[in-house]
C-alpha cells in the first residue's frame, strides 16, 4: 500500500468518527441539568480522565516529534478529543479535581519523551496509545450501557465510538510502520533455512555413492 493509500485509509476512519467529537462538545450544558450520582459515575469520571491524560500528554509530544505524517496527525487529533472530554468530565463533581497520573504511568511519558525522533519513537507512540486506548474502551464500557441520561452515561456512550474508532486507526498505523511484523518473518525465514539446506546435503551425498560402484 502506497503512502497515499495509507493516508487516505486513515483520512476514512477519521471522517467516519468526526462527528462524535462534535457531539462530546455539547455536553456540558447537559452537566447543569443531569446530575449523576453515585460510586460507579465517579470511578468512571476519574479513570476516564486519568488515562486520557495519559494519552493526552504523550500524544502533545507526538505531535511534535512524530516523523511519519499519520502518527502525527493522530496525535493532533488525539489531544483534541481527550481536551473535550476533559472539559466535558470536569463539569462533574468527581472532575473537579485534576487527575493524579500513576507514577509508572508518568514514568512511561518521561521514557517517551526521552526517545529520539524517528522511527523508533513512532512505532513506541503508536504501541503505548494501543494499549492505553484498549483500556480506556473497557472503562466506557461500565457506564455505556445505563440507560439514565446523566452526563456519564452520555459521554460514556459516545466516548466508547470514538475510542474504538481510534483503535482502529492505531492498528491500520501500526501496521504501515510495519509494527510486530518485523520479527515473524525473520522467524520464518531461520525456520526455513535448515530446511531448505537439508534435502540438498541428501542430494549431494547420493551421487558421491553411486561413483564409486562403476569405478570398481
Amino acid at each position: 500500500m502506497t503512502h497515499i493509500d495509507r493516508r487516505t485509509a486513515l483520512l476514512s476512519v477519521v471522517t467516519a468518527g468526526v462527528g462524535i467529537p462534535l457531539a462530546l462538545a455539547a455536553l456540558p450544558a447537559l452537566a447543569q441539568t443531569t446530575p449523576a450520582e453515585g460510586g460507579d459515575q465517579a470511578d468512571y469520571v476519574k479513570q476516564t480522565l486519568t488515562i486520557g491524560t495519559v494519552a493526552m500528554r504523550s500524544s502533545e509530544i507526538a505531535a511534535e516529534k512524530a516523523t511519519d505524517p499519520m502518527v502525527k496527525e493522530f496525535a493532533t487529533l488525539e489531544v483534541a478529543e481527550q481536551k473535550t472530554i476533559a472539559s466535558i468530565l470536569s463539569a462533574t463533581e468527581a472532575g473537579k479535581a485534576p487527575p493524579e497520573i500513576p507514577p509508572e504511568e508518568q514514568a512511561k511519558i518521561d521514557e517517551l519523551n526521552g526517545t529520539e525522533a524517528g522511527e523508533a519513537f513512532d512505532t513506541a507512540y503508536v504501541a503505548a496509545q494501543i494499549e492505553g486506548h484498549t483500556k480506556l474502551l473497557e472503562v466506557q464500557k461500565t457506564l455505556s450501557g445505563e440507560t439514565e441520561a446523566t452526563v456519564e452515561a452520555i459521554t460514556a456512550r459516545l466516548a466508547e465510538q470514538a475510542v474504538t474508532s481510534h483503535l482502529a486507526m492505531l492498528k491500520h498505523i501500526q501496521d504501515a510502520l510495519g509494527g510486530g511484523g518485523s520479527a515473524a518473518p525473520g522467524e520464518s525465514a531461520g525456520a526455513a533455512a535448515p530446511t531448505t539446506e537439508a534435502p540438498a546435503a541428501t542430494n549431494a551425498a547420493a551421487p558421491a555413492d553411486a561413483n564409486p560402484k562403476p569405478s570398481n
